[in-house]
C-alpha cells in the first residue's frame, strides 16, 4: 500500500507542478508568440501529460524501489562544497553548475543513444509538428530508459551537501518545457553556452541541413565538443515533425507509436533528405 501511496503523491506533485510551468509558459507564448497553435493542439498535449505523468510516477517509483532494495550505493563522493570552498559564497553556484554539467554529459549520451537505438520510443517526441510547450510530450518508456542511462549512473556518485541538488533539478525541470516553447523569448547571445528554444528546435527540424545536430539539453559545451551544435540565424524557425509519420492523435496513437513504426525507415540520427519533401500542415 505504501508504494501505491508514494506513487500517487509523487504524480499529484507533478501534476501540479508540470501545471503550474505550462501554464506560465503558454502566457509566455501568448505574450511573445513565435506563431499561433490551435487550442486543439494545446489540449492535445494537455492529454497526453496527463497521461505520461501518472504512468511515469508509478514507472519510476518502482525503478527507485529496486534500486534501493538491491542496495546499491555511491562509488564514489566527490566533496563539491570543499572543492568549491575558495569561491566563498559563490561556492554553492559553482557547485550546482558542476552538477549541471554532469547531468547534461550523461544526457547528451542518452539523447544520442535515443536516436541510434530507442528511435521507436523517442519518435513519438520527434513526430510532434506543432511544437510548443504543451505539445513536448515524451513516451512513458523513455522514463525506464532515462533512469538506466542516466539516474541510475549519477546515483553512483555522491556530490555531497551544498550542491543545489533540489534547485538543480527544478530549474531543470523547466528548462527542459521552454527550450520546446513557441516564443520569440530567447536567451540571444547566451545560446552559445545555454540551449533555448530557438537552438532546440533546429534538432527537431525537418529540413536535412539540420540533420543530427543540436542534442544537448542544457548547455551548448557537449555540442561543440563533440561536434553536433548548429546555431541558428535570429530569423531561423523551421517546421517540425517527422516525414515517415505524423504526430499522435489519440491516446491509443500515443501509446502504440512505438510499436507501429517500421525501425528500418529510421535508424540514423537524422530525419534525412526525404524530410524535406513532406507536405505542408502534415
Amino acid at each position: 500500500m505504501g508504494f501505491w501511496i508514494s506513487s500517487a503523491a509523487t504524480a499529484a506533485f507533478a501534476m501540479a507542478s508540470t501545471a503550474v510551468v505550462l501554464t506560465a509558459l503558454i502566457l509566455v507564448e501568448h505574450a511573445a508568440p513565435r506563431g499561433r497553435h490551435p487550442l486543439a493542439s494545446r489540449l492535445k498535449g494537455a492529454m497526453f501529460w496527463s497521461i505520461y505523468i501518472p504512468l511515469s510516477a508509478v514507472i519510476l517509483a518502482g525503478l527507485s524501489a529496486l534500486w534501493r532494495r538491491l542496495g546499491v550505493a555511491p562509488l564514489a563522493t566527490l566533496p563539491l562544497s570543499t572543492w568549491f570552498s575558495w569561491a566563498g559564497p559563490a561556492g554553492p553556484l559553482l557547485s550546482g553548475l558542476a552538477v549541471i554539467l554532469a547531468t547534461d554529459f550523461l544526457n547528451y549520451g542518452f539523447h544520442r543513444i535515443q536516436h541510434r537505438l530507442l528511435w521507436r520510443f523517442h519518435a513519438v517526441h520527434h513526430a510532434i509538428g506543432e511544437m510548443h510547450a504543451v505539445g513536448s510530450y515524451d513516451h512513458p518508456a523513455d522514463i525506464v530508459f532515462g533512469f538506466a542511462l542516466v539516474a541510475a549512473p549519477l546515483s553512483l556518485v555522491s556530490f555531497g551537501a551544498g550542491s543545489g541538488g533540489v534547485v538543480v533539478q527544478l530549474l531543470l525541470a523547466v528548462h527542459l518545457k521552454y527550450v520546446h516553447a513557441s516564443t520569440r523569448l530567447h536567451f540571444g547571445p547566451l545560446r552559445r553556452l545555454l540551449v533555448d528554444n530557438a537552438y532546440h528546435r533546429i534538432h527537431h527540424s525537418l529540413d536535412p541541413r539540420h540533420a543530427g545536430k543540436n542534442f544537448g539539453s542544457i548547455t551548448t559545451i557537449w555540442d561543440q565538443v563533440f561536434g553536433t551544435a548548429y546555431f541558428p540565424a535570429p530569423d531561423e524557425w523551421p517546421r517540425t515533425g517527422l516525414a515517415e509519420t505524423d504526430e499522435p492523435r489519440s491516446v491509443r496513437e500515443f501509446l502504440t507509436l512505438p510499436f507501429r513504426l517500421d525501425p528500418a525507415r529510421r535508424i540514423a540520427e537524422a530525419p534525412g533528405p526525404a524530410a524535406a519533401a513532406k507536405p505542408a500542415g502534415t
